[in-house]
């Protein structure tokens, strides 16, 4: 027996058996059936080493107003909050409102350019879809808009501080992550990055998934910048305060993008762990990202087509008719 517990042991053996499912998979007699052999080893794993808010599914994501994804091969969902939909618990069945989804995954054994192409599109159909937004009582003090109420992933309430910061358009923290797993690539890496580029311009920057993981050859494919920013610590000042300083004149240096939208650079590496920096990634969203206040799921159990002319009734509990009861309140004169 080991003395010591190798976590990067235990990590990189789960992307290994992840590449042996794939191969066994297909030996199966049917697509439907070499779909469910490769979607539930990678589901299984997930589930043992996320936390435990964090529930693994498949099926469909849907929002309030009824628009629905294509069926999803892993959905990562709010598992204390999240109201699943699902009959049978069937995949093909399964719905689930976006604003408690945290993440989405394509799952390929090997993967072309073709397939490539419709994880964008069964990706983007997630990313399109609308979280219901719950807005503050005030509006904005500067522009009077509306402004919208946000929780971290796994928490009820909303933060006591409103956020009134204005963004032109949805950040990438505040969006569901979309990620591609695959068994191998029938591409170079030339060519793999070149079609993720392509599809990226067609699909949209906002659309397209954020990272893409390819276990046989233990590659990560993922967005940033390349700069020579560098932070540097000032001070003690008169008053003995310490600053933060950044500067422009470091080394070249690369710097991960959660997504296309906020990078001019895709970036491509053999790291012999890929899984484990897929699992790095969804644990940091979980912890930082943003989706709508709780409220929002209470727009899934109200029914708004209730006509304006359907019969009402009122019985006051002190056995007045409701006209007299209304008097004695001067609701009505």
């Amino acid at each position: 027996m080991e003395e010591k517990f190798d976590v990067n042991w235990f990590i990189s053996r789960i992307g290994e058996r992840l590449v042996q499912s794939f191969e066994d998979a297909r030996a199966a007699t049917s697509p439907g059936a070499v779909g469910e052999a490769m979607e539930q080893p990678v589901r299984k794993q997930l589930e043992q080493i996320l936390p435990r808010g964090i529930g693994v599914g498949s099926g469909y994501i849907f929002d309030s107003s009824g628009t629905t994804s294509r069926q999803t091969d892993v959905v990562l969902y709010e598992k204390e909050f999240c109201p699943v939909f699902t009959i049978n618990n069937a995949p093909e069945t399964t719905y689930y409102p976006c604003e408690g989804v945290i993440a989405v995954g394509q799952v390929k054994s090997i993967l072309t350019k073709q397939l490539l192409k419709e994880e964008f599109e069964k990706i983007a159909s997630v990313k399109r879809l609308q979280r219901h937004p719950v807005h503050h009582f005030m509006p904005h003090p500067t522009t009077g808009a509306p402004i919208p109420l946000e929780r971290s992933y796994g928490n009820v309430q909303s933060p006591s501080r409103i956020d009134v910061s204005e963004r032109s358009e949805a950040d990438e923290t505040r969006q569901v992550l979309g990620f591609v797993l695959a068994g191998e690539a029938r591409m170079q890496s030339g060519t793999f990055m070149d079609a993720f580029l392509e599809f990226t311009r067609e699909t949209g920057e906002h659309l397209s998934p954020n990272i893409a993981v390819i276990l046989e050859r233990g590659g990560t494919l993922t967005w940033g910048n390349i700069s020579t920013r560098r932070t540097e610590r000032t001070g003690p000042n008169n008053a003995g305060m310490y600053g933060m300083l950044e500067r422009n004149d470091g080394p070249l240096k690369w710097h991960h993008s959660w997504s296309a939208q906020n990078a001019e650079v895709l970036y491509f590496t053999e790291n012999g762990e890929p899984f484990r920096a897929l699992i790095q990634w969804i644990h940091e969203l979980y912890r930082i990202g943003k989706t709508s206040d709780f409220r929002a799921f209470y727009r899934y159990f109200q029914n708004d087509s209730i006509s304006s002319a359907a019969q009402q009734e009122f019985r006051p509990k002190n056995g007045m008719a409701i006209e007299e009861y209304l008097k004695t309140k001067n609701l009505v004169s």
